[in-house]
């Protein structure tokens, strides 16, 4: 039988210093190297404390001088009626005559905003009609502007005048006209609107006619400037 042979141990060498002043000089490396330790993460706290103290004074100083442009003016009285700005449209309050309702007219624009735009002639009496005809001409390019005009106008005339618009054209030459009435101002003695595309803002009353001149958001401001002289709030 062969002989178990035991296993080598391996001999861990151990570094010891050799006299006292060895000892003392390696606890004192050992110290030095702790503190860099030390240092190198004191540092980046301080850094780190450094850095978020500079930001919060940024933020202090933007909200002590930082101040926001002033917003326009949102409301105001015009003639006795107040006029407010709720979400981009104007606001006010108009009784119906003859009667106790009032109603909330949104408009887009208020009435300092129309000043500049001309107008001839009071249109109050057109209320005496319970229908009036609102024309247009159908190969006008701009008819989205147009048809924004006409509901403006057609909505408060129904809601606070108690008059029905009715829809016409100057002519029968597309398919939104074949089933509409074909009514111009010198055409009928009957009373009509005519929404008219036109470099020059204005309203013009003449007999039985209002024309209502203006190009894009200058015929709304033509429009408006119609329907608050009709409401009386503005004067001509």
């Amino acid at each position: 039988m062969k002989k178990k042979t035991k296993p080598v141990e391996e001999e861990v060498l151990v570094c010891k210093p050799e006299s006292v002043e060895e000892e003392e000089e390696w606890a004192e490396d050992r110290e030095n190297s702790n503190e860099g330790r030390f240092d190198k993460s004191t540092k980046r706290l301080i850094k780190i404390f450094v850095m978020l103290l500079l930001i919060f004074i940024v933020i202090l100083a933007l909200r002590m001088f930082y101040k926001p442009a002033v917003e326009k003016e949102q409301a105001y009285m015009y003639n006795g009626f107040e006029f407010r700005n709720v979400s981009g449209s104007w606001n006010t309050k108009i009784q119906r005559n003859n009667t106790d309702w009032v109603y909330n007219i949104p408009l887009r624009y208020g009435p300092r905003d129309l000043e500049t735009i001309p107008i001839n002639a009071y249109p109050k009496v057109f209320s005496n009609y319970t229908s009036i005809f609102v024309t247009f001409d159908p190969t006008e390019r701009e008819l989205g502007y147009t048809a924004l005009a006409a509901a403006e106008l057609t909505i408060n005339m129904a809601q606070v005048l108690d008059i029905t618009p009715v829809a016409a054209c100057i002519k029968n030459e597309t398919n939104a006209c074949l089933t509409r009435p074909i009514v111009e101002c010198n055409s009928t003695q009957l009373p009509t609107i005519f929404i008219k595309i036109s470099e020059e803002p204005k309203v013009t009353i003449k007999d039985n006619c209002i024309t209502v001149e203006g190009k894009g958001e200058s015929l709304m401001k033509a429009i408006d400037r119609l329907l608050l002289t009709w409401f009386e709030v503005m004067k001509i």
